[in-house]
């Protein structure tokens, strides 16, 4: 069941499609347009701080060892993922202007470099989380040939590296500890490389049906279940 308390993460996104309707065709280039954009990552962002906050609590009844476990391995991990919330966020910011792609690309990678550390402590074995290197390959070999600039052929593949690394953990983490949390994590993993597969692939190689829609659904899924499953 969802957690209520994510209730605000739909609405600041309803308050964000219907201002300016993203999912028909691309959103203005204003400061207002980037802060609707990034209000539900904030939130995500503050509802992670306010249930690590939570869980601490009980922990601080538990003998000093345990609360200096607590305190030193989950709470730093937990940490990550916000700072890498807040980044991405940036990186959403970047993306409403045409002149910042390559900064919200550098943005998205640092992002993605917070996400990998926050899920890298959670796996022991890693063979289905291989499927992730030829899915990095595949999906460069379609599209490396429609950029024509090498500074963008680079950052694009640097980013898929950092995306493809960070869907490897967690899918790694799904296969050495099953839940629900980490199927969460696994599942929108997957679908952050979907959305971002999709931008490039509208931006350089064919347009699809319905290209803003399914970013959009994709890329704030994605984040919403990758942070139920860090939580």
């Amino acid at each position: 069941m969802l957690d209520p308390a994510l209730l605000p993460f739909f609405f600041l996104l309803l308050l964000y499609v219907v201002t300016f309707t993203p999912h028909l065709g691309r959103a203005p280039e204003a400061w207002t347009s980037a802060v609707l954009k990034i209000l539900p990552v904030w939130y995500l962002a503050i509802y992670v701080v306010l249930k690590n906050i939570r869980h601490r609590a009980p922990h601080r009844r538990q003998s000093f060892q345990q609360e200096t476990i607590h305190v030193s391995e989950v709470a730093p991990l937990k940490t990550r993922f916000v700072v890498g919330l807040l980044i991405s966020s940036v990186g959403d910011a970047c993306l409403v202007y045409r002149d910042l792609f390559k900064v919200g690309i550098l943005a998205f990678g640092a992002a993605q470099m917070m996400y990998l550390l926050a899920l890298k402590h959670r796996h022991k074995k890693s063979r289905l989380a291989w499927v992730a290197v030829p899915l990095c390959i595949t999906l460069n070999a379609v599209l490396a040939p429609g950029i024509d600039e090498v500074i963008l052929n680079i950052l694009v593949f640097g980013y898929s590296l950092l995306i493809h690394s960070m869907l490897f953990y967690a899918i790694a983490g799904f296969e050495s500890f099953p839940s629900k949390k980490s199927f969460s994590a696994m599942i929108g993993a997957c679908l952050f490389i979907a959305s971002d597969f999709l931008i490039a692939l509208n931006k350089w190689v064919i347009v699809t049906p319905y290209p803003e829609a399914s970013i959009l659904m994709t890329y704030y899924t994605a984040q919403l279940l990758l942070t139920i499953g860090i939580c």
